[in-house]
């Protein structure tokens, strides 16, 4: 009886030890913190998902959403910067001239961070060890999103041609704009618009509105100026795919809708950005063209190296992936439209 209490008390020894050990190297790993400017952006939702799914075997994953308000994002911010446990700092900022700030502050306790999808300004970057940045190209997405429709249109003869619905040799832009001061909406804007004109389009812009990223208030916008251009369109850019889509909602609702036809030939070709779930879905039922794929499984990739090289203190100069300037890593667009994806160079 005796010598059985004696084993019992070596296995109750061995397993606190292994629990202790265990709870230590939980601790030790800690979590990485991912800072979201707005829960509800359909994007940045996919993103999110993807950090936490590339994450999973490595790290917890704690979300915050930042309610697009950059004081409440600061408080959510400040507190996982005094919370030891917290590793690093994936910050997709509510307003991107507030970096600067939060670098000082993360700097002052040695703790990694890496923005995406709203970019820092060089300024704020320069010379930093422990601050990245991760995005996508939005020159190359402008550029696609105007190569999406040299596909549809063909050519400027061809659009004059059978496209041209006033006659007035020109293409009649609706330009529907992201957020203001925005690298994406900005980029995404002027790229599209300077592209088509090199492809040598006469470009007119009827109008151009931000929307804030917002299906909603897409929607709400182009029902207010519908009546004012319904008879000059010839073509909708949006800076992104939830934009677009309210564009396609009011459509939908018209009395002249025909759901027997694409609905890019009943009206006029829709392009967005994102290749969104549901940006993707239009596509296949055919009610906008083409969208630009922001590449955030591969802007993933480089956050969970980046992560792994900051952590352990590794030399950058062998990163896997080139910087296109200093602290900053973006990914190029990739077309989809009814013909495929990665169809248009």
């Amino acid at each position: 009886m005796m010598k059985r209490n004696k084993v019992n008390k070596k296995v109750l020894v061995l397993l606190s030890a292994l629990a202790l050990t265990l709870f230590s190297c939980g601790e030790a790993r800690g979590h990485i913190s991912l800072f979201v400017y707005s829960g509800e952006d359909t994007f940045m939702k996919g993103y999110s998902n993807q950090i936490v799914e590339s994450l999973k075997d490595k790290f917890e994953v704690k979300m915050f959403d930042g309610e697009s308000s950059q004081t409440y994002q600061n408080s959510q911010i400040v507190s996982e910067i005094e919370d030891e446990s917290s590793k690093v700092l994936l910050i997709n900022l509510v307003d991107r001239l507030s970096a600067s700030t939060v670098i000082e502050k993360a700097a002052s306790v040695n703790r990694p961070i890496i923005f995406l999808n709203r970019e820092p300004l060089e300024r704020d970057l320069a010379g930093q060890k422990l601050a990245y940045y991760v995005g996508a190209k939005p020159e190359s997405e402008g550029e696609l999103q105007a190569k999406i429709v040299n596909e549809y249109f063909k050519s400027n003869d061809n659009f004059i041609a059978n496209f041209d619905r006033n006659k007035n040799k020109k293409v009649d832009v609706i330009l529907i704009k992201g957020e203001q001061g925005h690298q994406d909406t900005e980029n995404r804007s002027k790229y599209s618009i300077d592209t088509l004109k090199s492809l040598g389009y006469d470009v007119n812009i009827l109008d151009a509105s931000f929307c804030d990223w917002s299906r909603e208030m897409s929607l709400n916008h182009f029902k207010e100026i519908y009546d004012e251009f319904k008879d000059s369109i010839d073509l909708i850019l949006s800076n992104n795919d939830d934009m677009a889509l309210g564009v396609i909602d009011y459509l939908k609702t018209l009395e002249e809708y025909d759901s027997s036809l694409p609905l890019y030939e009943e009206f006029y070709p829709i392009i967005g950005v994102d290749a969104t779930e549901y940006g993707v879905e239009a596509i296949k039922n055919k009610e906008m063209y083409g969208t630009v794929q922001n590449d955030y499984e591969r802007q993933v990739e480089i956050i969970v190296t980046l992560i792994d090289y900051l952590l352990a203190n590794k030399d950058m100069s062998d990163f896997p992936y080139e910087m296109d300037k200093e602290n900053y890593f973006h990914t190029n667009g990739i077309a989809l439209t009814q013909l495929g994806e990665g169809k248009i160079k």
